[in-house]
């Protein structure tokens, strides 16, 4: 298992931990307190957690699925340092769509990030999994990963929107977005809206056919050209929670996203 193979694998053993989902320990690996004092822009309202049970290299979940590889899909270009993390449509909007109507904004990140071109990569899992009560053998997309950098990440916290409140928060509640169609995206905020547009078309009710790139893992991406900006989708079973990894000097790493379904173990 390579070095970046483990990492991702920690972060999802993590989550599920902290959902109470697992019952392992964690195998006395401490981290240095995390010093937000280094970088902290003004839009970065975040939810630190514990990260000491990063140590943790496999999940439980389901009788023992693992990281078996990291993919990078594609690429996307962010030029506007402002980050979407959403499903690029939503099923009760599509009479509005169709209608030409307002919708409610996308989910942008309150943290913002170096404007500039980032691989997006997926962890695939494989083990049995359980669908209706019976199980099956297959490989599934565990989490998403934007990476920003190669420095080392020594703590995790969920990231908001620039909507949430970090103190309407309740304890144990995990800020995240929603997806009907189990889809979620990657997307420059400066050009959402030509960016989310294909996935939006809608002509009697009905989602017309959309001219997108189509990428590993069932993936798509859309180009704007004329902002040098791209959407990337991925899958996200019900939605998605959004994880910002953080180097010692408080600057963000990655950006991992994980199933937004509650009781999920992938």
């Amino acid at each position: 298992m390579t070095e970046d193979t483990a990492a991702l694998e920690r972060i999802i053993s993590h989550v599920w931990r902290l959902r109470g989902e697992r019952s392992s320990p964690s195998v006395g690996v401490h981290d240095p307190p995390l010093d937000r004092t280094a970088s902290s822009p003004s839009r970065d309202r975040s939810v630190s957690f514990d990260c000491r049970a990063l140590a943790s290299s496999r999940y439980a979940a389901r009788g023992g699925e693992v990281v078996t590889g990291i993919e990078e899909v594609t690429t996307i270009r962010v030029p506007s340092g402002r980050l979407v993390v959403d499903a690029p449509f939503d099923d009760d909007d599509v009479s509005r769509y169709e209608r030409g109507l307002p919708t409610r904004p996308p989910r942008e990140l309150a943290v913002s990030i170096p404007p500039g071109v980032y691989p997006v990569e997926i962890a695939w899992t494989a083990g049995p999994y359980e669908f209706f009560g019976e199980y099956f053998d297959g490989v599934e997309c565990a989490a998403t990963r934007l990476r920003l950098s190669d420095d080392p990440v020594i703590g995790w916290e969920m990231g908001l929107g620039v909507e949430d409140d970090i103190d309407r928060i309740q304890p144990g509640k995990e800020p995240q977005f929603y997806s009907d169609a189990n889809v979620g995206c990657f997307a420059d905020a400066g050009a959402w809206t030509t960016l989310a547009a294909p996935f939006r078309a809608i002509k009697d009710g009905i989602p017309v056919p959309r001219d997108t790139e189509r990428l590993p893992g069932w993936c798509e991406r859309v180009r704007d050209e004329s902002q040098q900006a791209d959407l990337v989708t991925f899958g996200a079973e019900s939605g998605g929670i959004v994880w910002l990894g953080r180097t010692a000097t408080g600057d963000v790493a990655a950006i991992v996203v994980t199933s937004g379904m509650p009781g999920t173990k992938a």
